[in-house]
């Protein structure tokens, strides 16, 4: 029997989560676990936070995983340094995920946002740092997430995965979320599949009649392979 993997999406806003809905489902009907994270929080907001958070928990639900958010402050108060990073490790080293899905660097997306470029920035240094023999607060054991992969639109080198199959679930999980309660009055009503951030569009170049999600791998330009990775 095949290994029971755990897939960790960590991300800043609910919204880059759930954009990821497709291959969460594609995992967990597979019999993979699978774990949200935001790391930006909305608490400022007061009930209507908490309102989100809970219909992202019943979201996660319909795709056969579970949602987690963090406290980190967003809007661009989110820091990098050593307190912050050891919190994130602290969160890997919990978790221990085989798949990591996370924030490019931001000049990926045309529309700047410091709580994505600090997010990259963190988890990267946080994953190196959750790997070593370090004596972290809560004791853990180190863990070293071999498998990355950054939230992508379809450029040269990404990794298409095709979600048709379980795009009605992806679909039901949006729509459970609402997020017109917590955004609507900001940006207006989401179209169901994507963020803020990321486009549908490049589905599109792939073969019509197919729904893909794309994702870049964190070392595409340095590996060979004989063979896509189990």
């Amino acid at each position: 029997m095949a290994k029971r993997r755990h897939l960790l999406v960590l991300m800043p806003h609910t919204g880059e989560c759930f954009s990821c809905s497709g291959v969460v489902a594609k995992h967990t009907v597979h019999g993979d676990r699978a774990t949200f994270v935001t790391v930006c929080s909305g608490a400022r907001l007061g009930e209507s936070w908490d309102r989100h958070v809970e219909r992202c928990r019943a979201a996660a639900r319909i795709l056969g995983a579970e949602f987690e958010a963090m406290d980190f402050p967003s809007s661009g108060a989110l820091e990098v340094n050593w307190e912050t990073k050891v919190k994130m490790a602290e969160l890997l080293r919990r978790h221990r995920p085989d798949i990591l899905i996370t924030m490019p660097r931001e000049s990926l997306y045309e529309q700047p946002h410091s709580d994505h470029e600090s997010t990259h920035l963190l988890v990267y240094h946080a994953r190196d740092l959750a790997a070593r023999d370090i004596a972290l607060p809560s004791g853990s054991a180190p863990h070293f997430v071999n498998d990355v992969y950054f939230l992508s639109d379809g450029q040269p080198g990404d990794v298409f995965i095709d979600v048709t199959d379980v795009s009605d679930l992806a679909q039901r999980a949006w729509k459970e979320i609402g997020y017109d309660d917590l955004l609507g009055s900001v940006h207006g009503a989401l179209p169901a599949g994507i963020s803020l951030k990321r486009s549908v569009n490049y589905r599109h170049r792939v073969r019509k009649g197919i729904a893909v999600e794309a994702y870049r791998p964190c070392y595409y330009e340095e590996k060979v392979l004989p063979l896509f990775p189990d």
